[in-house]
């Protein structure tokens, strides 16, 4: 057996820039997921997915952003909606 270890990522998933995170938020039913990353072509977006615990079902989003500072700003308005409408925020990897 050769020493290549695969790993499984979600198609459209962050890859997290170093020292950025993916950001977990969750109800008893419901995920959140955001993460700002540097698109393609090296510009600043906001990376969205939502959807069902437990189903396969959900949808994810990228909104561009001029740059970092107006893609964080974006994040915080985003956890403040989630967090209105009963949303915690998880530790990544955690159930």
């Amino acid at each position: 057996m050769s020493g290549h270890r695969s790993s499984r990522v979600a198609v459209g998933a962050p890859v997290p820039l170093q020292g950025q995170q993916l950001i977990r938020l969750e109800t008893v039913t419901r995920y959140y997921l955001c993460a700002i990353q540097l698109d393609l072509f090296g510009g600043w977006e906001l990376w969205r997915a939502w959807g069902a615990k437990g189903s396969r079902l959900g949808n994810s989003m990228r909104c561009p952003a001029a740059d970092v500072d107006h893609a964080e700003q974006m994040l915080a308005e985003v956890l403040d909606v989630r967090v209105a409408h009963g949303y915690r925020q998880v530790l990544v990897g955690s159930t």
